[in-house]
């Protein structure tokens, strides 16, 4: 398990709305793989 301050202690320079951003661009991007995976299984049945 990664240390949550280990980012914090990399990218000092990173501000709280960047943290933000990146969180939703994480989340959009989980649940496209989410999706491409169900297509995936679907296709195969």
């Amino acid at each position: 398990m990664l240390n949550p301050f280990y980012f914090v202690t990399i990218f000092p320079s990173i501000s709280k709305y960047d943290f933000v951003r990146m969180k939703k661009k994480l989340a959009i991007f989980l649940a496209f793989l989410l999706l491409y995976l169900l297509k995936i299984v679907i296709l195969k049945v």
